[in-house]
């Protein structure tokens, strides 16, 4: 029965290491995440960790609970001994007294181990619920960091667009420069080529004018050569 209770105690540091090791987790995550910039980071870090905890808490969880089993096993066959003794003491009483008061005797015995262990199991049961409680809190904190993970990472994100929308509308005083020299050039092109068409467009009249001209003054000649004609006949 010493064993059971130094099992007991053990069980009981247990879980009391299982709530010391919550609250530095905790407090270390929230002090990351007040001095560092990378915020999403540490989070993924900080549930990675607490995943890890976690895992180890159900595993010590479920040992705690095997003997928990192995306890109630015990005290179990413990009070069917205590009857089975008590039978037989029962039916040989009258055939042999005492054999049935060394029945007796093994009864009171098994009955003495049975309470010992039941008390055992009832520490062992509130242990197991005390630590199922720990394990519980610390999924419930990974869930609560996920949940927050995600709520801020949306209003990050979102605030970024925003943001970058934003900032798009604005003027740049480079870009705006970049573009006046660049429509100044433009523009440039643009009176060159002006000129060069209509230049281009002032040869064409005048040789045009001059085509004209020598077509009239053809006309002319023949127009004079005919009347000349005309006269000596």
């Amino acid at each position: 029965m010493d064993t059971a209770n130094e099992q007991s105690i053990n069980l009981i540091i247990i879980m009391n290491l299982f709530k010391k090791i919550h609250i530095q987790i905790r407090s270390g995550i929230e002090e990351l995440l007040n001095s560092v910039e990378n915020h999403e980071a540490v989070t993924e870090a900080a549930i990675r960790e607490y995943q890890e905890y976690y895992a180890k808490a159900r595993v010590k969880l479920d040992r705690i609970k095997a003997r928990e089993v192995g306890l109630r096993e015990k005290a179990e066959k413990a009070r069917k001994d205590e009857g089975l003794w008590k039978g037989r003491a029962t039916s040989i009483a009258g055939q042999d007294r005492t054999k049935a008061l060394a029945c007796m005797k093994r009864a009171k015995d098994a009955e003495a181990q049975a309470q010992i262990l039941e008390t055992d199991l009832e520490n062992m049961r509130q242990t197991v619920s005390e630590v199922e409680q720990t394990v519980d809190a610390m999924r419930c904190r990974i869930e609560e960091i996920k949940r927050k993970r995600d709520q801020l990472s949306v209003r990050d994100y979102r605030t970024r667009t925003l943001s970058a929308a934003s900032n798009s509308g604005r003027e740049d005083p480079e870009l705006g420069a970049i573009f006046e020299r660049w429509e100044e050039r433009i523009l440039t092109r643009e009176v060159i080529s002006e000129r060069e068409q209509t230049s281009g467009d002032n040869l064409a009249r005048e040789l045009d004018q001059k085509e004209n001209e020598a077509a009239l003054e053809a006309e002319l000649d023949a127009l004079i050569a005919s009347g000349g004609e005309e006269k000596a006949s």
